[in-house]
C-alpha cells in the first residue's frame, strides 16, 4: 500500500527511526549544570500573648497560617468560627478554651468592629 507516493513499510521505518533514541540520549539529563533553588517554606508564628498557649490546640487540625489567611476579622466572626470548629468538627476545647481562644484571636487578629 502506498501513502503518499512512499510505501507502508517505509513509512513505519521512518516512524521508528525518529523514535529510537541511543542509551547516551536516555541517560544524559535534558538541562545539566542546571539548579533550582527553592523558597524555604515559612513557618507561621502566632503572636505571643494571653491565650497563646491555649490556641496551640487549633494546629491539632490545622496550620496557624489557615488562622492568619482569614484575615483580620470581628469578635463575632472569631466567636462562629470558633464554635464551628467545636460543633462541626468536635475540636477537642472546653467552654473554658474557647472564651480564651476568641479573646486571644480578637486581641491579635481582630479588626475591633463587633
Amino acid at each position: 500500500m502506498k501513502i503518499i507516493g512512499i510505501t507502508q513499510s517505509l513509512a513505519i521505518s521512518f516512524l521508528l527511526a525518529s523514535l529510537s533514541v541511543t542509551a547516551e540520549d536516555a541517560a544524559t539529563p535534558p538541562f545539566t549544570g542546571k539548579t533550582i533553588d527553592f523558597p524555604k517554606a515559612y513557618v507561621y508564628q502566632m503572636q505571643k500573648g494571653e491565650g497563646y498557649e491555649t490556641i496551640q490546640k487549633c494546629s491539632i487540625c490545622h496550620s496557624f497560617g489557615y488562622i492568619l489567611n482569614q484575615g483580620k476579622q470581628n469578635r463575632s466572626f472569631w466567636e462562629h468560627e470558633t464554635h464551628k470548629m467545636i460543633e462541626a468538627y468536635k475540636a477537642p476545647i472546653s467552654p473554658e478554651e474557647e472564651k480564651v481562644i476568641v479573646n486571644y484571636l480578637a486581641k491579635f487578629y481582630g479588626n475591633d468592629k463587633k
